[in-house]
């Protein structure tokens, strides 16, 4: 591809994660991880460290896309901020977690821990069924501190922007799927600061990177995707708050299980045939 070809596609790009990040709450990243995997080695990055700038350059999109998001789930009244503010800490400390041991793990590792993730997740959405009558509850106290401290940590180990692990979560608690995806929207932007600046320290000086790189975050793609994905995510929020619940949840369920035969098939190939 010519450098041209690499702006639209990248632009394009930007705008279908915005939308889908609006509509499900899952800023981006389980839909650009296995992506980028598939695109940036067309652009010349190295297999050493393709799964390391998947995951940087997915977490910087993390920050706009979900921002924008949560921006419009708060106008419409599906955001809680009392219930979102102590969320938000344990999510801050399970980033901080994840960041002193992911150059510990292997690219391999990396992908085999995301692909099994989002099949927990699968599962979950495809066998629970929302039920308008009792979906009011919410986590409180060690529990909602424990689980959004792991989300953070898995959120940061596989690039995602953590509605993966918090969708089905907060269900589990019982939580509304439409709040649930209003939190997920406001966890990305809380992994994505943290996660920058993290994947930039850990990136600086290691070689077969992009030009364009700052240290495992791709400055080109983040410049070319940022304005469509910034335009994308308030019409998925909408078209998403319109939808009914179950169909909603099963068309995310669908969406991950996707990514995950994906991400198998990549470390696998004759798994899948």
């Amino acid at each position: 591809m010519d450098f041209t070809e690499l702006i639209m596609l990248f632009s394009a790009l930007g705008m279908a994660v915005g939308f889908a990040g609006g509509m499900f709450g899952i800023g981006g990243g389980i839909i650009l991880v296995p992506t980028f995997m598939y695109i940036f080695p067309l652009t010349g990055v190295r297999e050493t460290v393709l799964m390391h700038m998947a995951l940087g350059t997915s977490v910087a999109m993390l920050g706009p896309t979900s921002l924008a998001s949560s921006i419009e789930q708060y106008r419409i009244g599906n955001l809680r901020m009392d219930f979102y503010r102590t969320w938000a800490m344990g999510i801050a400390t399970g980033v901080i977690m994840g960041l002193l041991i992911v150059s510990k793990i292997s690219t391999r590792e990396l992908k085999l821990l995301f692909a099994v993730f989002l099949i927990f997740a699968t599962c979950f959405m495809f066998t629970s069924k929302e039920n308008d009558n009792n979906s009011n509850r919410e986590p409180a106290g060690p529990a909602k501190f424990l689980a959004s401290v792991a989300i953070g940590m898995l959120s940061l180990l596989t690039g995602t922007g953590g509605s993966t692990f918090t969708v089905p979560s907060l269900k589990v608690m019982g939580m509304d799927i439409k709040r649930a995806i209003a939190i997920a929207s406001a966890t990305a932007p809380i992994i994505s600061i943290i996660g920058i600046a993290g994947f930039i320290c850990h990136g600086i000086g290691v070689p077969d990177r992009p030009t364009y790189a700052i240290g495992y975050v791709d400055t080109l793609v983040f410049l070319c995707m940022t304005p469509t994905a910034m335009i994308g995510a308030p019409i998925g929020v909408k078209v998403g708050n319109n939808m009914n619940k179950n169909l909603l949840q099963h068309i995310f369920a669908v969406l991950i299980m996707v990514i995950a035969l994906h991400t198998l098939y990549n470390l696998y190939p004759t798994l899948l045939r």
